[in-house]
């Protein structure tokens, strides 16, 4: 199972990509709002740095999963709605 949803196919917009963006920008907020680098969270939620580095550049998106590890790391909650 890939870990990312191609660039290709996150071209077309749907409403679970676009949460999903929302989450990752909401991660990446909550990171340096605890002052955490991305070094600190990529290991603790255990990425590489590349790895999250991509994700919050939006240069891959994760599945949900892989963001379920990030709040975890941060300590956070993923709520997520039907």
């Amino acid at each position: 199972m890939n870990e990312y949803i191609s660039l290709e196919e996150s071209k077309v917009l749907s409403p679970e990509k676009d949460n999903s963006l929302v989450l990752i920008y909401e991660l990446r907020k909550e990171r340096i709002r605890r002052k955490f680098t991305q070094e600190e969270l990529a290991r603790k939620a255990g990425l590489s740095q590349s790895k999250l580095s991509k994700i919050e550049n939006f240069t891959n998106i994760p599945r949900i999963d892989t963001l379920m590890k990030i709040a975890d790391a941060l300590d956070t909650k993923i709520i997520l709605f039907k």
